[in-house]
Parts: C-alpha cells; structure tokens; sequence
C-alpha cells in the first residue's frame, strides 16, 4: 500500500498493522540505536495503541501507518546516519 514517507508516498508492507488490527494486539513502537562497537539501545519511540477503525479497513490501516512512521520520520532526523533501508523507497522515474 503506498502510504506518505518524508512527505513523498512510497510503497510499504504494512503486516504490523494488519495483525494488529486482526487480532486486536498492542502495537508497541520501539527502535534501536548504535552506542558503539557490539552496543546498541532500545527505546520505546511512542506509547502503546490498538489499532482503531477510522473509516474503512484501507483507511484504518494508511490512517495508522503513517502516524507510525511520522515518528519514525522524527526519530530518523534525529539520528540519520543510523538509518538503513534494504531497498529504494523512492525508485526515480
């Protein structure tokens, strides 16, 4: 589903979402950064939510993808020379 990432849509999996919203789980928003060498910290990034419908079930899920990744995003500016993708979000035209 292509959902809106730094302002630009790009496609995502969004599996987290869907599981949530099918089995009623917890989502609990967690990132981890390099300390140093072999040292690393998790964080909590957000509270904890259960996904809720906002309209239909497409809507629901962009709805709550993208509050996810707007924190993402800020976390991300933060710290960017932490983050990896393993593919282009943005593949030029």
């Amino acid at each position: 589903m292509a959902v809106n990432f730094f302002g630009r849509p790009t496609k995502l999996v969004l599996a987290h979402i869907k599981i949530a919203m099918n089995t009623g789980a917890t989502i609990i928003p967690v990132y981890s950064h390099r300390l140093g060498r072999m040292k690393y910290e998790v964080r909590m990034m957000g509270k904890p939510f259960v996904i809720k419908p906002v309209g239909s079930r497409r809507e629901t899920i962009k709805f709550h993808a993208e509050k996810l990744l707007k924190q993402l995003e800020n976390l991300i500016l933060s710290r960017p020379e932490q983050w990896l993708m393993f593919r282009p979000l943005w593949p030029e035209r």
